[in-house]
């Protein structure tokens, strides 16, 4: 999308109306041509979506004028369907990284507009061509405080792949996110290191854990 029209459609908002979810400034062209319009914005409930809807949807809706409607949860296969439609329901969506580089690919997304959604006070970390990083979390290692007493508990990714020192049953989350990158740090390879990510050899280091 090379601009965003003065009488907005449903797909034009997908990309401009991101910022919403960016907390970017909308700007007067931005706030004129949403004036009277229906947002809809869907999130995954519950305490998370209520706190979005304070921070984003209502500051968002005083700024620009539009009405912004609450809507969710989030479900992939929902989303999908929407996108391929060619008439969503949604217009900001809170997806995960893993939809959101699936939703890339498969072209389901609009391109954020950068002439109209301002997102310079964003950490550029957090900002890609079709969505705007909301969250931050990380992934941790836990452990069995009476299996591993004080002073002889993992501390290291490399712990968590060493079966003698530290025996027993692991669990991993059952998707590539966070194990590739902690196979590869278990396996000597530095963070600043990680990217692009070596998968062939993430796996070949999670196999070493597969009968642990």
């Amino acid at each position: 999308m090379t601009g965003f029209p003065i009488r907005p459609t449903r797909r034009g908002l997908l990309g401009t109306a991101a910022a919403l979810g960016a907390g970017a400034p909308a700007g007067p062209a931005l706030a004129q041509s949403l004036r009277g319009t229906t947002l809809v914005f869907a999130s995954w409930g519950g305490a998370y979506q209520e706190a979005q809807k304070v921070c984003y949807c209502e500051p968002f809706a005083a700024e620009t004028g539009a009405r912004v409607v609450q809507d969710g949860p989030m479900n992939a296969a929902r989303f999908r369907t929407m996108a391929e439609s060619g008439a969503p329901d949604w217009d900001v969506v809170d997806v995960t990284i893993n939809t959101l580089f699936t939703g890339t690919h498969d072209g389901l997304l609009e391109k954020i507009d950068t002439s109209v959604v301002d997102t310079n006070r964003i950490a550029p970390q957090f900002v890609h061509e079709y969505g705007i990083g909301c969250i931050a979390w990380s992934y941790n290692l836990a452990y069995n405080t009476k299996t591993f007493p004080a002073g002889r508990r993992p501390t290291t990714w490399a712990d968590l792949f060493d079966t003698r020192k530290f025996p027993g049953k692991r669990t991993m989350l059952d998707q590539p996110t966070a194990n590739l990158e902690a196979a590869l740090m278990a396996d000597g390879v530095a963070p600043s290191d990680l990217y692009p990510l070596d998968v062939e050899r993430a796996l070949r280091k999670i196999d070493t854990i597969k009968s642990a």
